[in-house]
């Protein structure tokens, strides 16, 4: 049976993906805003890092505890993805280049550019779902792995995936044997982990909550170290595959798997965006374009409040827009 609390952690994601790209603009801004202003950027994009390792990480706890047939498995996770992926593509294509493509005299090179632009990517935030797609493909062939695989050998693949993520760092290689070990890599490592940490039996909710508060601050005061010694704010420590962020999403995940939420209405709440969060992770960058386009971003007022404040109106924008087009029997198939 599905621990509700993963489709908690599907929600929370969500809602810390739309914070993380509101407080995102202000790092940019390193010297030309006031370095208070500039810390609250830094602080709350450092606490949200763990959204998109949360979203892999449930997906592998999910998909990798199943058996599958491989067409079936492939079938239904193209259905569910590609035809609103194509719908959001086209949207965003559109919104973008609507000038170009009413300019543009052939029909052909308008094809050629939507083509082009759905092959490689029409928003930034789409590189999520290539990257998820690319995930999906091996998730038959590691779920019989992890079948028949002891929690050693488990380790012994994320250990392998830890040393890919710590000589990745700029300079670490050469402490390191040239050893190949690549095929360990990438963002298929936090589907194992998940997979992994959804076996454990780790109840201690403040040892939980100290990793994920420790990964954060690294990550918090590393950016701030590197952007001040590079006079330009740096976004090495960003990197959702980064030893500070892992560890902040193990200690997110460890404490929200087990968490217990009492209160009805925010168990509801959560179950509601948790429902349409594929939908919601689509549409919210055009919502937050819209929102900025009509004066409303991190600048409006103090960012501190600023920050949820337009975070909280997008996800309520983004989250009624998803609804309403699921109410079409036609539209629920390309909306997410």
């Amino acid at each position: 049976m599905q621990n509700p609390n993963i489709n908690y952690i599907r929600a929370i994601a969500t809602i810390a993906v739309i914070f993380l790209h509101v407080s995102s603009d202000v790092l940019y801004e390193f010297k030309s805003v006031p370095i208070r202003v500039w810390w609250i950027g830094n602080i709350y994009d450092s606490l949200v890092r763990v959204s998109v390792p949360l979203f892999f990480m449930i997906s592998g706890a999910l998909l990798l505890s199943k058996d599958y047939l491989i067409n079936d498995f492939i079938g239904n996770r193209v259905k569910k993805i590609i035809p609103p992926f194509i719908f959001w593509s086209i949207v965003y294509i559109l919104y973008n280049n609507i000038n170009y493509i009413r300019s543009e005299s052939s029909a052909y090179n308008v094809i050629k550019f939507f083509v082009h632009k759905i092959f490689f990517g029409s928003e930034y935030h789409l590189w999520f779902i290539y990257t998820i797609l690319g995930c999906y493909l091996f998730v038959p062939i590691i779920r019989k792995w992890i079948k028949y695989s002891s929690n050693n050998e488990i380790l012994y693949f994320l250990f392998l995936w830890a040393i890919t993520i710590i000589i990745a760092i700029h300079n670490f290689n050469e402490y390191f044997p040239q050893i190949p070990i690549f095929q360990f890599s990438g963002y298929m490592g936090f589907f194992i982990l998940g997979y992994y940490l959804n076996t454990l039996k780790v109840n201690s909710k403040i040892i939980s909550l100290s990793v994920y508060l420790v990964g954060t601050f690294i990550t918090a005061v590393g950016t701030y170290y590197l952007s001040r010694k590079h006079g330009t704010f740096a976004a090495t420590l960003y990197g959702y595959l980064t030893p500070n962020v892992i560890i902040s999403s193990v200690g997110a995940y460890l404490f929200l798997i087990n968490v217990e939420i009492g209160n009805i209405y925010i168990i509801k709440m959560l179950n509601l965006i948790g429902k349409y969060s594929f939908g919601i992770y689509f549409v919210h960058v055009l919502v937050l374009r819209l929102l900025a386009g009509n004066g409303m971003d991190w600048k409006s007022f103090n960012p501190i409040v600023s920050i949820p404040l337009i975070t909280i109106l997008c996800l309520i924008i983004s989250l009624s827009v998803i609804i309403l087009l699921n109410k079409s029997r036609y539209l629920k198939l390309i909306s997410g």
